[in-house]
């Protein structure tokens, strides 16, 4: 028994690699056949997108390029393991991090909007640094709350944990959308959150991913501590 409970302990902590705690002992303690079975559930998904990389790298070496992803990375990977989120996509210059429902989703929305505004806080100062040494880069952040589907694609002897559904699509949007340095919220997370985030209203002016022109919006600017 002993062992098991060790190799347990194991397994967790190798998932917890890939996924964030809470779904690595999930995983552990229903099985990954459980978990490759699609479920559907509610779901909060962020997304974060470093801009005008492509326009860095027309003006400096690729070894600039490469040293200001490394820092925005590393500014970026501790708020979603404190926040208890999971790092679904992680492709350059792109991060999706998503929220599972593990808990409820108030709670799941709470944990999502505080890890992004710990990210836009710890951007700033490098944003400001980019900006002094004259780097056409830039951060925007989206965050939206809906149902997906969520489960373990498996491929040539890998696993891969994959979330799919509108509420992606509209996170992606929304973060293409944010003007460099903020975070859009979906309007139904915010109404979600109303008595918690200092938020201001926002209207995307044009069609685009899908999403209707006129979709209300708001750009997070505190929330109440947890």
């Amino acid at each position: 028994q002993l062992y098991g409970q060790m190799a347990e302990l194991a397994c967790v902590a190798r998932l917890k690699r890939f996924v964030s705690p809470s779904l690595a002992e999930l995983v552990v303690s229903e099985g990954s056949e459980h978990c490759v079975q699609p479920q559907q559930r509610e779901m909060v998904v962020v997304c974060c997108a470093l801009r005008g990389v492509a326009a860095l790298a027309a003006q400096v070496s690729p070894a600039e390029v490469w040293a200001v992803l490394q820092e925005y990375h590393a500014v970026m990977g501790p708020p979603i393991v404190q926040g208890h989120g999971t790092l679904e996509r992680f492709a350059g210059t792109h991060l999706r991090v998503v929220f599972p429902g593990l808990q409820s989703g108030a709670e799941a929305a709470g944990h999502a909007v505080r890890m992004a505004l710990r990210m836009q806080e710890r951007l700033a100062p490098l944003c400001l640094r980019w900006g002094k040494q004259q780097y056409p880069v830039a951060v925007g952040i989206g965050i939206a709350q809906g149902e997906a589907t969520q489960g373990l694609l498996h491929c040539a002897e890998q696993l891969d944990y994959t979330v799919l559904g509108p509420v992606t699509e509209m996170a992606a949007h929304l973060c293409a959308c944010a003007p460099d340095g903020q975070i859009l919220v979906h309007l139904p997370l915010w109404e979600h959150l109303a008595d918690l985030v200092d938020a201001v209203p926002y209207r995307l002016p044009t069609q685009a991913g899908g999403v209707e022109k006129g979709v209300a919006m708001h750009v997070l600017q505190a929330v109440s501590p947890p």
